[in-house]
């Protein structure tokens, strides 16, 4: 299935119709707020997976809560960290 290019307008309809804000954006998908904007003013492209993510958001197929977990699994605190890098690798 091919995945449709998701524009600016869509962009900022998804995020608000979600109820969030460009700084919740921020915070959800990890980026910066200039990026935020450059997305929402069609300064730039909207990334295939921001727009996936926005779109299961919008039809509930996932949850706010969903991505935050996701986002904190993968970039938790101290996930660069040499010693959460040893423990990745099953060592202490």
């Amino acid at each position: 299935m091919a995945h449709e290019r998701m524009t600016h307008i869509e962009y900022r309809n998804a995020y608000e119709r979600i109820g969030l804000v460009q700084e919740d954006i921020v915070d959800l998908f990890t980026q910066g707020i200039r990026t935020v904007k450059r997305h929402a003013n069609k300064e730039a492209r909207i990334p295939a997976t921001d727009a996936i993510l926005l779109r299961l958001l919008l039809h509930g197929v996932i949850s706010i809560h969903d991505v935050k977990r996701a986002s904190q699994n993968q970039f938790g605190a101290g996930a660069g960290s040499p010693a959460a890098s040893s423990r990745a690798r099953g060592r202490s």
